[in-house]
């Protein structure tokens, strides 16, 4: 594979920035150099928070220009892994410099291409398992292409009933396992949980996990933007635990959020919320003491309704809507009314997020403080998900999603979410998915299960879950673009070349919005693999400012 684009940056100099892209043996290699005369000048690294940084030159008044690029961590769109990025320094004489690094990324096979113009840098992005080479504009409000897979959409679409399970603050993994809170994998307070990622254990049979799920974005905390995230793909620039309110500027008057979209569809969905039923109000957080009996999972008497952890109460459209006690979920398994979309809450004591005074009880060890709070969350899933298990609404294609808030450590790579999924649509075996995964991950993946438009470009780019599912459909392969394509000279228009399997049909879909609805993309050709590279020229690329491609095969 290779990709070159030449591009005037037109800064104080007029400076010309070369990236070729090589793939060998699955390793994609960025090659960046300059060797033109660059008087004065350095390279410098713009970030983004929830995008790729972009790299540009900048005029120095350095007498000399010493040419680098420092070793740096880079984050991908939903929390993506960092990768190596290796500079070399090569000083030159006053008034010229030569500058070399390299880029090293897994590279995937892919189906979909973004071009923007201005194009200066070239770069990978992991999208529903598959990487795709992007061309960038120097705009700062970069957007990042998406990759879609037609066979894993066809597959995901399969699933018919969604149950997700949310549980707080502890880590997957982290750097010290046992420095409190203790990260939850290889954790004693909850047997049940690690047996349903141990290969080989019977409760792992239809059991996926991921091992690089990370933080929605830095500084995600504390629990409610997470939620909120959930929903919509972003936080809204909220970081609070207030309860929903204009006056704390948490409430949002919008319809662009999952829940508000299965609406306007038409497709069912539920929000059952442990303790409820003590609350005034679903938008009411309330705690204390039960005026009768005790909790049936953990023997307290103590409730604890917390609306931080209710996301659909954080949008004026959904608030009080759909919402009902925990109780109400196992009437409606039992009589097969649960909705296609199902969100499940438990208490603070346990979703793990909270331990209770006296410590817990289980399984004979008397577990306190955080380890009880874990142990008191596992009890909760060991009780609970076997009952989803038996009901027909998850034994016809459906899916149970295990899933925590925030990371409670570090928001890098040196720490792990909790991602489960539960399906007899999954690969089962606890197979442990390395793709690299976030809340937008299982944002995205909703909108393709009930066909959404995505949120925005940050769900639109994010990967989706689909690596822990069976692929069904079509055995024969997905077309991948075999380079990253070109601006032609003039008004010729943007090239890429691309290929598929001898005999299987194929078409170029192209949209100037990236999140439109796949019906709403426009068929630029269609024709049938003859076993060589295909090249396709769209000249109408030049008159939109994005343009974004899809090769759907079959």
């Amino acid at each position: 594979m290779r990709f070159e684009c030449l591009r005037s940056l037109g800064r104080r100099h007029d400076l010309t920035f070369k990236v070729v892209l090589l793939s060998i043996a699955n390793r994609a290699i960025f090659i960046f150099w300059n060797c033109k005369g660059m008087p004065h000048t350095r390279i410098h690294k713009t970030p983004y928070r929830h995008g790729v940084g972009a790299w540009y030159i900048k005029s120095s008044s350095h007498a000399r220009a010493d040419m680098h690029l420092r070793q740096v961590t880079r984050f991908f769109p939903g929390g993506n892994s960092a990768r190596r990025l290796v500079g070399h320094e090569t000083p030159h004489a006053s008034r010229h410099a030569c500058l070399g690094a390299h880029l090293e990324l897994s590279l995937p096979k892919t189906t979909t291409l973004s071009i923007r113009k201005n194009i200066f840098l070239a770069a990978v992005l992991f999208v529903g398992g598959f990487g795709i080479p992007v061309a960038q504009s120097m705009s700062p409000a970069m957007e990042p292409a998406t990759v879609t897979n037609t066979n894993a959409i066809q597959s995901l679409q399969q699933i018919k009933t969604v149950f997700v399970i949310a549980l707080e603050n502890h880590d997957w993994t982290q750097i010290c396992p046992d420095c409190a809170p203790q990260q939850l994998l290889g954790n004693p307070a909850a047997p049940y949980l690690n047996s349903l990622v141990t290969p080989g254990n019977p409760n792992a049979a239809q059991v996926s996990c991921a091992t690089a799920y990370y933080s929605a974005a830095q500084g995600e905390h504390p629990s409610e933007p997470n939620y909120i995230w959930s929903e919509a793909g972003t936080e809204f620039g909220v970081y609070t635990d207030n309860d929903p309110s204009v006056a704390w500027g948490n409430l949002f008057n919008t319809t662009n959020h999952l829940c508000g979209q299965l609406n306007a569809s038409g497709i069912s969905w539920r929000d059952y919320q442990e303790d409820l039923e003590y609350a005034p109000a679903a938008n009411v957080s309330s705690a204390g003491m039960c005026p009768s009996g005790s909790n049936i999972y953990n023997g307290s008497t103590e409730f604890y309704y917390a609306v931080k952890h209710n996301p659909m109460e954080f949008f004026v459209d959904t608030q009080n809507q759909n919402v009902h006690p925990l109780a109400q979920l196992f009437a409606d398994l039992s009589n097969n009314a649960v909705g296609r979309y199902n969100w499940i809450t438990p208490d603070e004591f346990n979703e793990m997020h909270s331990y209770l005074p006296g410590g817990f009880n289980y399984q004979g060890v008397q577990y306190t403080g955080y380890p009880a709070a874990i142990a008191e969350g596992d009890n909760f899933l060991a009780t609970v998900i076997p009952r989803i298990m038996a009901s027909s609404a998850y034994q016809d294609h459906g899916v149970i999603i295990i899933w925590t808030d925030e990371t409670e450590s570090t928001d890098d790579t040196n720490t792990t979410l909790p991602e489960i999924v539960i399906s007899p649509m999954a690969k089962g075996n606890a197979y442990a998915s390395s793709v690299v995964m976030s809340h937008s991950s299982d944002l995205k993946t909703m909108d393709e299960i009930f066909g959404l438009a995505f949120q925005n470009n940050t769900t639109a780019t994010a990967n989706d879950l689909s690596d822990m599912f069976q692929m069904t459909g079509n055995a024969g392969g997905n077309a991948s673009f075999t380079g990253g394509g070109q601006m032609m000279p003039g008004a010729g228009g943007f090239q890429f070349t691309f290929s598929g399997p001898a005999s299987q049909t194929y078409q170029v879909l192209a949209s100037d919005n990236l999140t439109a609805p796949k019906p709403a993309w426009t068929t630029l050709s269609s024709g049938m693999f003859g076993g060589t590279n295909t090249i396709f020229t769209d000249s109408n690329a030049p008159h939109y400012p994005s343009r974004f491609y899809i090769i759907k095969s079959p």
